[in-house]
């Protein structure tokens, strides 16, 4: 089940519940307040990963699971960071949720939702720096992939997929800088008074195109 919020934006569940775990499958992420200490408490028996007001920094940083449902929240983060290679998060179905927070890698950011259930992707208020970002969601019908008053600085490419019969939405003032955009889905739309700014090429590909129209 997906909590979301009046806007329709997934939260996480237990926000009222104060837990700052840090979470990563590389033994050798730090955090702000724990020095060289060892983030690599997953928290399986609930597959859940929840990390608030904390920095995670190594070379690969893997959070989440290809072979699991598993639910990512970040929020109010200062910056979740591999300082000289990639960051993943994987859900495979679940909701991956990235509120008021900065992601930042060196060689890619991989956000992926995309499963057999529905898994959603939202970024709220979110800056993601790397040289490539990719996000993919699924959902059988409506949000998939959720993008609201963000920006996304990617070097070379932004890939942005909601699969299936779903819909990406932009939300508020959204900023793509990149050499070449990709966005796909089924319905891509633009809730009206926002404003999506691609600054460079970009290539849309979907059947409903809700945006540059009456409404949106």
């Amino acid at each position: 089940e997906i909590a979301l919020d009046e806007d329709g934006f997934p939260i996480d569940p237990e926000s009222d519940v104060a837990d700052d775990t840090d979470n990563a499958d590389n033994g050798a992420a730090t955090d702000d307040a724990g020095g060289d200490d060892s983030v690599d408490r997953k928290g399986q028996s609930t597959g859940s990963y929840h990390l608030a007001g904390r920095k995670v920094s190594a070379d690969q940083v893997t959070i989440g699971s290809a072979n699991t449902t598993t639910r990512i929240y970040i929020r109010n983060s200062s910056e979740v960071a591999a300082v000289a290679g990639a960051l993943q998060m994987l859900s495979k179905g679940g909701v991956i949720s990235i509120d008021a927070s900065t992601l930042r890698a060196t060689s890619q950011i991989i956000l992926d939702a995309s499963g057999t259930h529905t898994g959603v992707v939202g970024l709220r208020d979110a800056t993601l720096n790397s040289s490539v970002i990719k996000a993919r969601a699924f959902a059988p019908a409506g949000d998939a992939l959720i993008i609201d008053g963000s920006t996304l600085n990617a070097d070379q490419l932004i890939q942005l997929y909601a699969e299936g019969t779903s819909t990406l939405r932009f939300r508020n003032q959204v900023t793509l800088n990149t050499n070449q955009a990709i966005i796909a889905g089924k319905t891509i739309e633009v809730d009206s008074g926002g404003n999506v700014s691609v600054r460079g090429k970009a290539d849309i590909y979907t059947d409903s195109a809700n945006f540059n129209r009456s409404g949106y």
